[in-house]
């Protein structure tokens, strides 16, 4: 898969899910993925980051990633 197919796959596969999207982090969303598919999800959030429909924080190096969910540039509110 292209990474242009992946990255329009990406968005409604991952986050069309029903959840709290304040309390939504990489590791939950990664799940038990092993290592290609943590690095493959990495890179789609940096893509839909630079697309801003993704907010990414990492508050401590090497510490888990908050995901917010982003509307035409601004956080979707709950």
């Amino acid at each position: 898969m292209k990474i242009e197919d992946e990255n329009q796959f990406f968005p409604r596969q991952t986050l069309g899910r029903d959840c709290s999207w304040r309390d939504l982090s990489f590791l939950e969303l990664l799940g038990k993925g092993d290592t290609v598919q943590a690095v493959r999800m990495f890179i789609m959030l940096l893509f839909l980051a630079i697309e801003r429909k993704v907010g990414l924080v990492q508050m401590e190096e090497f510490g888990d990633i908050q995901i917010e969910v982003m509307s035409n540039g601004s956080p979707v509110s709950d």
